[in-house]
């Protein structure tokens, strides 16, 4: 029996968007095991002119041209909702919808965002949907009116390669920077860990208040920030102002090692965001053995269940109270690691690509 072929369109390198490229890499490693359901080709064109010349024109044409010779029985999957443009009603196509943070939240420019939305608008060509969570799932119907049947919930899973670990002296060495976060531990500060960008739907100054706030009680907290730097800018400005920045410690996007390493040595995870599709450093920190104090938002709720402490998002109060109950009490600290442990089961690869597998099959009945 002649297998279905399923034509795979992931971002362009060149775009430099982490959390996709993260993706692609994991639907790498993953193909092997539906080879045998399924013949996979990959429709990403080679470099060409510029990113927006080898996005709209090098890419539809390769995608033609492998249906052309792939035949009728053939699926494209758009790997990426902002790569909208490339669906086609001709064909059955699927979309994995990451999350719709820019229709709530925006941070682009206005020209940025016009552009970017009628790219995504796009994806109303195809047949069915992956939503991260519920809660995209829920924006997709909102804004584009997509039928709840079209949708399927499939939640990404974790990097494998995470796990609780203890550093080395030679990893100390190796990266530097984990040294600082070393001797501030045996000064006995209280590590606090954000982990992702600056831009507004990651609600930074939430966090930066509820830290002065522990900071003016006399807590001995620093505040671990790791991804987009703080400093300079707009934040960093405040930071000043407030005298914290001794308190700082800034990991310019560390690479898998250096952040697996992070996550170890750190105490606690806040991250406060207005709006995540699913929201993966939640479960990268349960997985290394870190407790998580998290905003209420969106599909963090979906995430955390009953293994992490809440807060609203936009009260930095109830955040600095929530990182007091961690720190005041071992008992709970504990509960929530061990609880993290067993959240993390929830969301595995496997699970992923047998929901993605279903669909696929599902298509060409």
């Amino acid at each position: 029996m002649k297998r279905q072929s399923v034509i795979l369109a992931p971002d362009l390198p060149s775009e430099r968007w982490w959390s996709m490229d993260y993706y692609w890499r994991e639907f790498q490693k993953h193909i092997p095991n539906l080879a045998g359901q399924f013949n996979f080709k990959t429709a990403l064109p080679d470099p060409g002119r510029s990113r927006l010349w080898d996005r709209h024109v090098l890419y539809p044409h390769r995608i033609e041209t492998l249906f052309k010779s792939s035949g009728k029985n053939s699926i494209l999957h758009i790997l990426d909702h902002s790569y909208g443009h490339l669906c086609r009603s001709d064909v059955p196509t699927v979309v994995s919808c990451h999350d719709l943070a820019e229709w709530r939240n925006r941070s682009l420019s206005w020209g940025q965002y016009l552009w970017w939305k009628s790219r995504v608008r796009g994806i109303l060509r195809a047949q069915h949907f992956f939503a991260l969570s519920e809660s995209t799932s829920n924006d997709l119907q909102e804004f584009f009116k997509i039928d709840p049947s079209q949708i399927t919930v499939n939640p990404l899973g974790i990097d494998s390669r995470y796990e609780k670990i203890e550093v080395s002296d030679q990893e100390f060495e190796r990266f530097p920077m984990l040294r600082v976060l070393q001797e501030r531990k045996k000064q006995g500060d209280f590590l606090l860990l954000h982990v992702g960008s600056n831009i507004s739907r990651k609600n930074i100054p939430t966090l930066l208040k509820a830290f002065k706030g522990l900071k003016e009680k006399g807590r001995k907290v620093s505040l671990v920030k790791a991804g987009e730097m703080i400093f300079p800018g707009e934040l960093a400005n405040w930071i000043i102002s407030e005298s914290l920045q001794d308190s700082v410690v800034e990991i310019k996007e560390p690479a898998f090692e250096e952040l697996h390493r992070i996550y170890s040595l750190c105490d606690l995870l806040c991250f406060p965001s207005l709006y995540e599709g699913q929201g993966l450093p939640v479960l990268e920190a349960q997985v290394c053995g870190l407790p998580c104090v998290i905003s209420s938002a969106t599909s963090l709720k979906e995430v955390g269940g009953d293994s992490v402490l809440y807060h609203d998002p936009l009260n930095p109060e109830e955040l600095a109270t929530q990182i007091e109950r961690v720190m005041d009490s071992p008992e709970l600290r504990n509960n929530l690691i061990q609880k993290g442990f067993e959240n993390v089961k929830r969301f595995t690869w496997g699970e992923h690509f047998n929901r993605l597998a279903g669909v696929y099959r599902k298509l060409t009945v």
